[in-house]
């Protein structure tokens, strides 16, 4: 679990497509604040259509689930919709077995399958369940310019904080 700390405009998002299509062995949900920074990545991701979907509109829900039934590879969405859906679909996954420890092998398994990547990682003090969710899965990156924010939650004090060495200052 980690905290990437660069500033806006340094490669994050490039980063983290870069790190997707080399490592085609792994699958992962990506969050991101608005439909328009998803249908960015979205655009961005070099992934066969099939092994990407994106989940922003009306029945989220039911399409974040038949991602995951259908082993998708790569799946965005927004903060909004994933605050709604994934919590649902852990507590589907927990939930739909007829024993505690078969439904926690099930949910164990998607939350280690999937890694969670969350952009503008500083928005999710407006979306606590999203905090929460961070806590569900064993992979975790969140991606900010402005980590100072986060600094306060306890949830994320073991993870790993990256700077890298970038030279790009921005006159504001």
């Amino acid at each position: 679990k980690f905290i990437l700390n660069a500033p806006i405009g340094s490669g994050k998002s490039t980063a983290l497509m870069k790190h997707i299509h080399e490592n085609k062995t792994n699958s992962y949900i990506i969050v991101v604040p608005t439909i328009n920074i998803a249908n960015s990545f979205f655009d961005l991701t070099d992934c066969e259509e099939d092994s990407i979907k994106l989940c922003v509109k009306d029945g989220a829900f039911k399409d974040i689930k038949q991602a995951i039934d259908d082993n998708v590879r790569v799946i965005i969405t927004t903060y909004h919709t994933a605050s709604k859906c994934l919590g649902s679909i852990i507590e589907f996954m927990h939930g739909s077995s007829e024993t505690l420890k078969s439904a926690s092998d099930r949910s164990g398994k998607l939350l280690d399958k999937y890694r969670l990547f969350i952009d503008e990682a500083h928005l999710l003090l407006q979306h606590p369940p999203l905090i929460e969710m961070t806590r569900e899965f064993s992979y975790v990156g969140l991606k900010t310019a402005t980590p100072r924010k986060l600094k306060h939650l306890s949830v994320f004090n073991n993870y790993i904080n990256i700077t890298p060495s970038i030279k790009t200052h921005y006159q504001r």
